[in-house]
């Protein structure tokens, strides 16, 4: 299980990156995201990463940082099933919009609590 909290870590410093790099690529994911019951299926990543995360932390060095990030996910999770895709794409479209400056600074976010995850793991 610990596995998979470092592979999350892993892939959060990797699009950090990307995004931070080329902002642009925000655009593509949010597009690839927005389209037809994808939406639905990010709802269920979000639950299904949430509950692993706190089946995981006992496990981990950094048992707290797994179990918010992983509380986080779940709530992101409902939020978004409640919420439904009309407003959760006025989200996404609202985001795309935002400037480059702003989507570096949310790169650098992900980065970090990727990290955090890497070394809570």
């Amino acid at each position: 299980m610990v596995i998979f909290v470092q592979l999350i870590g892993i892939i959060m410093v990797v699009f950090g990156a990307a995004y931070l790099t080329k902002p642009a690529i925000l655009k593509q994911i949010s597009d690839f995201w927005t389209k037809g019951k994808r939406l639905y299926f990010g709802v269920f990543l979000n639950l299904v990463v949430g509950i692993l995360f706190l089946r995981a932390s006992p496990q981990c060095k950094g048992p707290e940082i797994v179990i918010v990030i992983g509380v986080l996910s779940l709530v992101k999770g409902i939020i978004l099933a409640v919420q439904g895709p009309q407003q959760v794409r006025g989200w996404v479209y609202a985001l795309m919009k935002k400037s480059p400056v702003t989507i570096r600074i949310l790169a650098l976010v992900t980065i970090a609590l990727g990290a955090l995850l890497l070394y809570s793991a």
